[in-house]
């Protein structure tokens, strides 16, 4: 059993619907980063516990798990799950953009090639979002496996939202052949949107999410599946308006990876 650890410092940037793991519990994967780790993913959070919210500062008692050896992944240490977290403070509004800015990728292809499994792109181009049926991949599995091995998954509130939203955008350096990337989107707060706010179009969830406002910057939030490395989902869309200042960065370089990282190409 591997030992426990306290994380520092710990940024909360996005939450992942619900997903049915061993058990039968729910488990909401959540993505954060850290300047003494980069990009951190943390499970098993439950979704109806008020853990942390985005830009909460938290320390987090977590340890490595043996069927997950992405270095960005941690499991929470302990089965009570909020005695394992601590919030600490708030990410300051000011310097959110400056943060997102600074963990930029230019396309999903590199962030695949440096043997990465979460990263930020600032979209060039956003086409929009699209409800689609729940389709099965080839392997049998459906299409928003994302973290740990399960039989099958859909949000808790498939009964009354039962498609998969997807959203279509361009990379400021899109690597693609067809120049753009159309992934799912899993974040959690579009799936409650559409349920509180009785959303049934994709235009009026673009409205949400301020896609059509060009007074606005997104950053797409992407993570890879455990059990399928090379493909990615959005985790989350993070919006601000596009006068919000970047400040040169300060107090060092914003990490992507730990520099115990070592690219799986370059492992004996």
């Amino acid at each position: 059993m591997s030992p426990s650890q306290t994380l520092e410092d710990v940024v909360i940037l996005g939450k992942a619907a619900p997903e049915e793991i061993s058990g039968g519990r729910l488990t909401a994967c959540t993505g954060a980063w850290s300047k003494h780790r980069g990009f951190i993913r943390l499970y098993p959070c439950e979704p109806t516990e008020n853990l942390f919210q985005r830009w909460d500062i938290v320390e987090v008692d977590v340890k490595r798990n043996p069927h997950d050896n992405r270095p960005e992944s941690w499991k929470l240490a302990h089965r009570d799950q909020s005695s394992c977290i601590e919030k600490t403070g708030e990410y300051q509004r000011e310097k959110r953009a400056t943060l997102l800015t600074q963990l930029e990728d230019e396309c999903v292809k590199p962030i695949r090639q440096k043997g990465r499994s979460l990263g930020i792109i600032q979209a060039d181009s956003i086409d929009g979002l699209e409800f689609r049926e729940w389709e099965d991949d080839n392997d049998g599995t459906t299409q928003t496996r994302l973290f740990e091995e399960m039989e099958e998954w859909r949000p808790e509130t498939r009964e009354e939202f039962d498609k998969e939203i997807r959203i279509q955008f361009t990379c400021p350096d899109c690597h693609t052949q067809q120049g753009y990337h159309n992934k799912t989107l899993l974040e959690w707060g579009g799936y409650l949107a559409s349920k509180k706010h009785e959303i049934n179009s994709a235009v009026k969830l673009e409205s949400f999410y301020r896609l059509n406002n060009d007074e606005y910057n997104h950053w797409i939030f992407i993570g890879n599946q455990n059990h399928q490395r090379t493909a990615f989902i959005c985790i989350s869309i993070i919006w601000m308006k596009d006068n919000t200042p970047i400040y040169d960065p300060l107090g060092g370089a914003y990490p992507k990876v730990s520099s115990e990282f070592v690219h799986p190409a370059e492992q004996e």
